[in-house]
């Protein structure tokens, strides 16, 4: 099987301006900015907030790791800095704790939940509900943990130097 050939810079450059805007778009209007009439069920603002704050900042990174030279398999370079590393590890931090965010809330957060496609068609709404709930959950805790092994891994790899 033939490998696909990487986006070139500019195009990674571009999706990644692209993931900027469509994340500047979801924060404004989770911070009330741009109006948009709520409809019944829709979560609270923040999560939409949360949630373009984590497209900005991984748009951010893809475009940071256009200009800068980013590989093919996300690395960065052998010769990178430790601010530029570090500048990478808090957006991972950040974006895997902004995702937990989110999940956390589904998961636990007050009022009514309604899923669909979770597969479990002949449950009622409420056990319907609970299954959702308790996927979210796991989902969330898994991420919460990935968050932590990452800020721990990533703290290690800055305060000894190494880049591997």
């Amino acid at each position: 099987m033939d490998r696909q050939q990487p986006a070139s810079p500019l195009t990674t450059f571009l999706c990644g301006l692209a993931a900027i805007g469509m994340g500047l778009f979801l924060l404004l209007f989770g911070l009330g900015v741009v109006p948009m009439k709520p409809r019944a069920g829709d979560g609270p603002l923040w999560i939409a907030a949360v949630a373009g704050i984590v497209f900005m900042l991984a748009g951010v990174s893809i475009t940071v790791g256009a200009l800068h030279g980013v590989s093919d398999t996300g690395e960065l370079p052998k010769d990178t800095g430790w601010w530029m590393r570090l500048f990478y590890y808090l957006l991972g931090v950040v974006i895997s704790g902004g995702l937990a965010s989110i999940g956390t809330w589904v998961a636990f957060g007050a009022g009514p939940r309604v899923f669909s496609g979770t597969g479990v068609f002949l449950l009622s709404l409420e056990a319907n509900a609970m299954v959702g709930r308790i996927m979210f959950g796991i989902g969330a805790m898994i991420t919460w943990l990935f968050t932590i092994a990452i800020a721990i891994s990533g703290a290690r790899k800055l305060i000894s130097g190494k880049s591997s």
